[in-house]
C-alpha cells in the first residue's frame, strides 16, 4: 500500500479547559477530505511529555471511525503552566499520511471546600476549632470530594487572624483532610455572635475560604 504526499490527516481536539486533579477524557477527531480515518495509532503528549498508564506504559489509542480516545485521564502537576499544551500525533495508516496537531489548554488550580461547625464557647475558655478541607474534584458528568493533604490554613474571628501569645499567627497543617487548633477565647471578645473563618492555601489550589459562626457566652 502506498502513502501519497499530499493525503495528509486533518487533526481536530476538544478544547480542555479544566483544573487540577480533575478526570477527563482525551479526545481527537482525525479525518482526510471530510471523512473519518480508521486504522493507525494515536498517542499524546502534554507539554511534550508522552501521556502513560498507571504503569509507565506509552498509550497509544487506535483510530476508529475518526476517533481517539483516552478516557480517565487524571488532570496531575505537570499539567498546570502558562500555555500549557496537548499534542496529538497520529501516525498515519498505510494510505493518510500521520501528522500532529497542537493546542493549548486552560488549566487553572485546583478547588478546596471548606467546612466548619457552628462552635460555642464560654469567655476565655479554652477551644478546638476544626476545618474539613477537601479537594472538589470533576469527573465528566459526576464530582467527588476527596480529602486534601497539604498545605495550611489560618483561622479568623471578624476578619482579624488568630494569632498565638507571643503574637505569632497560629498557622495548621493539613492532615488526611483535618486542619485544627487550640485557642483561648481572649477577654476581648464578649459574649455575642461571631464570624468564625478558615482561610486554606497551597501552591497547587485556589485560595479558599470557609466561615460559620462562633458564639461566645459568659462563662
Amino acid at each position: 500500500i502506498l502513502e501519497y504526499a499530499d493525503a495528509v490527516a486533518s487533526i481536530t481536539m476538544n478544547p480542555i479547559v479544566s483544573c487540577l486533579n480533575n478526570v477527563i477524557n482525551v479526545s481527537s477527531s482525525i479525518t482526510f477530505n471530510g471523512n473519518n480515518v480508521n486504522g493507525g495509532r494515536v498517542v499524546f503528549k502534554v507539554n511534550g511529555k508522552t501521556l502513560k498508564d498507571a504503569d509507565g506504559n506509552i498509550q497509544y489509542v487506535k483510530v476508529v471511525d475518526g476517533k481517539a480516545v483516552i478516557e480517565n485521564v487524571i488532570v496531575n502537576s505537570n499539567w498546570l503552566r502558562q500555555n500549557s499544551t496537548i499534542t496529538t500525533v497520529y501516525s498515519g495508516n498505510g494510505i493518510i499520511l500521520g501528522s500532529t496537531y497542537t493546542d493549548v489548554m486552560n488549566i487553572t488550580k485546583a478547588k478546596a471546600h471548606i467546612e466548619l461547625e457552628p462552635q460555642t464557647a464560654e469567655e476565655k475558655s479554652q477551644i478546638t476549632i476544626t476545618a474539613k478541607i477537601t479537594n472538589e474534584i470533576t469527573n465528566e458528568n459526576s464530582q467527588t470530594n476527596n480529602k486534601v493533604n497539604g498545605g495550611r490554613v489560618i483561622f479568623k474571628i471578624n476578619g482579624r487572624t488568630l494569632k498565638d501569645s507571643n503574637n505569632n499567627v497560629i498557622y495548621a497543617t493539613v492532615e488526611n483532610g483535618v486542619a485544627s487548633i487550640t485557642y483561648t477565647i481572649p477577654s476581648t471578645l464578649k459574649s455575642k455572635e461571631y464570624t468564625l473563618s478558615c482561610v486554606y492555601g497551597h501552591k497547587l489550589y485556589e485560595r479558599s475560604e470557609g466561615n460559620t459562626t462562633l458564639t461566645v457566652v459568659k462563662s
